[in-house]
């Protein structure tokens, strides 16, 4: 009693002291100055603001952590530990302070050192899950050094330069949780490194899939019925809303799905009796910021691949570009461009695809590929060509078995053609290994694998083309081998065989590194949220072609303006390319003529004798099925095909 009654009389008198020492003063102003200082790399500037508020205030933690962190960032480590001691003794709880202590001390390897203040911590908050986690890291690091001998401890290259770019925190942490699902690895990715920078960072997924990611939270609805499915979701959406929401500065949504309403893997809507996305609004309401990733599919309209690889089977081929989106996406993306305080594309390719956003690429964790490198040793010295196609229609995949069979018949056994498909993530890397090609996705451009493997010190063959790429996109610089057509990519693919092998991974590493590393992209995000979180403005790049079509799909207008979808479903069918037109249908459902894909659709299952489906969809659709206009499609389908087939097999 006698402790906690002293304890509130100084608080009382140095309440008192400091009012009447800060009466002809702002101390948010002057703190404020300093840290826009900071984040100007104006670090001695910064330095005599911070100082002066220690002057009239010796105890202002915030402060004397801030002067720590510029010590450090002048490479005076031994006052930068000093200060870090001094807030903590100020504030034992003071997290920024304690993470900082740990970073600098895990830096010069003496994070054991950071124990007593890790402990005394833990004493006043014991149920702290950061505070825990960092204990469990500075004790691993007692027990090492204890173990390891001075030669293991000169030679541990990788654990000391594991923390050379940590950025320290001059304020207040920022605590962000990224949901609710993992693509590409990318959100574990962020999170461990904007956690080492000093973001509080969690990840919520609601699928593991097939490369079995996992996040700090899972809720595991891989296999469950849409009933089950939405039942599993309101439990968590209802809970997470009383008991963690108000914990988080920022919601980081990957792939435009909330919590409350997605449309990946089958869908989920926690709450049928509200409306779709009502989690986004919530969040605005308490005050959140958010921030929207894009990687591909979740905003872009598939048409384009088709489109693509089109002007790959043919390169004279006249089509007009199709809609940015799918009907469903224009209003999932307004729902989310409403709320979103930033939307980040993976690559400027899909800026357009939107309302408005702004580009940051995906970032790989650098650290798994240096360990696997270090831990396997590949004695196989031929030359391996890697595809690894996570989608076969997407990525491409005929058109690269194609060259393959020309390659293979070609020169054998002096190569190796290695196919990755359906493994673990973890796994799947292992098979990286080796000297050779990569072959990433026969569309426009490369992909998360031809970053790997890229960093791997493979040369990376794929289709990329540049009129959908602008502004300091890493990629318009990135040294790929870009193929136009079959012939084409068969004849650079055998050169490179052909040629002396010339190890370039140094300069494959160098590139990955810079543009790529989840450290650099992490710095990058890090520096997003906090622009958020001070209110400053987002320069971010406005899509006029997004918005005139986004108006059409509200006033119900066609918004396939070119007929995109009739003339290459007309070339398709022509064709008897079936699986591309059955894609184009479902892609352009409702953006153009509905009653022509529709006939389409239909006479392509008739064509290949699957009854059941025609007679479905004419069921389904008996509505237009029974008016003249699908009648007149129908036949004009028909004749296009019997007469191009007819001509054909009569020049055949």
């Amino acid at each position: 009693m006698f402790t906690d009654t002293l304890f509130g009389i100084n608080i009382a008198y140095n309440y008192l002291r400091k009012l009447h020492r800060w009466q002809n003063m702002n101390v948010e102003e002057i703190m404020k100055t300093g840290e826009s200082l900071v984040r100007e790399n104006k670090l001695q500037e910064a330095e005599k603001q911070f100082l002066l508020v220690v002057k009239y205030d010796p105890d202002n933690k915030e402060a004397i952590n801030n002067l720590g962190f510029i010590a450090f960032s002048q490479g005076d480590m031994e006052k930068a530990i000093s200060l870090f001691k001094q807030a903590i003794n100020i504030d034992p709880l003071y997290m920024d302070a304690l993470l900082n202590l740990c970073y600098a001390l895990q830096s010069a390897n003496s994070l054991d050192l950071a124990l007593p203040f890790i402990e005394k911590a833990l004493t006043l908050n014991p149920e702290d899950e950061e505070l825990r986690r960092i204990k469990k890291e500075a004790d691993r690091e007692s027990i090492t050094k204890q173990v390891r001998t001075g030669s293991e401890r000169n030679g541990d290259v990788q654990n000391e330069t594991m923390y050379q770019n940590r950025a320290f925190r001059p304020k207040r942490s920022i605590k962000v949780i990224h949901l609710p699902l993992i693509i590409a690895n990318n959100a574990i990715a962020l999170s461990k490194y904007l956690n080492r920078m000093g973001i509080e960072s969690k990840v919520i997924s609601y699928f593991r899939t097939w490369l079995q990611y996992e996040g700090d939270i899972n809720l595991e609805l891989d296999g469950l019925n849409v009933s089950d499915r939405n039942k599993k979701v309101r439990k968590f959406v209802d809970y997470f809303f009383e008991h963690e929401a108000r914990k988080y500065d920022i919601f980081h949504f990957h792939f435009f799905d909330s919590l409350s309403t997605g449309t990946s893997f089958g869908g989920w809507k926690s709450h049928a009796e509200r409306e779709d996305y009502w989690d986004l609004q919530n969040l605005k309401k308490m005050g959140k910021k958010i921030i929207v990733s894009s990687w591909g599919s979740d905003v872009r309209n598939n048409s384009k691949l088709v489109y693509y690889q089109l002007k790959y089977n043919d390169p004279a081929i006249q089509i007009p570009y199709p809609p940015l989106n799918r009907k469903d996406q224009y209003l999932k993306i307004w729902h989310f461009a409403q709320y979103a305080d930033a939307i980040v594309h993976g690559d400027c390719e899909l800026v357009k695809h939107t309302p408005y956003g702004k580009m940051i690429p995906i970032g790989v964790d650098l650290e798994l590929f240096d360990l696997l490198m270090k831990e396997n040793t590949v004695t196989d010295n031929r030359i391996s060509i890697l595809y690894a196609p996570s989608n076969q229609f997407y990525k491409g995949t005929n058109y690269t078995e194609a060259v393959l069979k020309r390659i293979n018949e070609r020169y054998g056994e002096k190569i190796e053609i290695r196919k990755i498909h359906g493994l673990p993530y973890q796994e799947a890397i292992k098979r990286y290994l080796g000297k050779g090609a990569a072959i990433d996705d026969i569309n426009f451009a490369f992909g998360l694998f031809g970053v790997e493997a890229m960093y791997l010190g493979r040369t990376v063959f794929t289709t990329f083309r540049k009129e959908e790429y602008f502004g300091e996109d890493p990629k318009l610089v990135a040294p790929i081998i870009s193929v136009d057509n079959e012939d084409d990519f068969y004849n650079k693919l055998a050169e490179f065989i052909e040629s002396d092998y010339i190890d370039r991974s140094d300069s494959y590493k160098k590139f990955i590194r810079e543009n790529f590393s989840s450290v650099v992209i992490a710095e990058r995000y890090k520096n997003l949220y906090e622009m958020a979180m001070s209110g400053e403005k987002i320069e971010q790049y406005v899509s006029q072609d997004w918005n005139k079509e986004f108006n059409s799909f509200i006033s119900k207008e066609k918004i396939d303006k070119q007929d995109y979808y009739t003339k290459v479903t007309d070339i398709l069918l022509k064709e008897n390319d079936f699986e591309k037109l059955l894609h184009e249908v479902q892609m352009g459902m409702g953006l153009n003529d509905d009653v022509d894909l529709l006939a389409k659709y239909i006479l392509v299952f008739e064509l290949t004798n699957q009854k059941d489906k025609a007679l479905e969809a004419r069921t389904n659709n008996n509505h237009i099925v029974s008016t003249g206009a699908f009648a007149n499609s129908y036949n004009r389908a028909k004749e296009l095909y019997f007469s191009n087939n007819t001509k054909s097999n009569q020049s055949s």
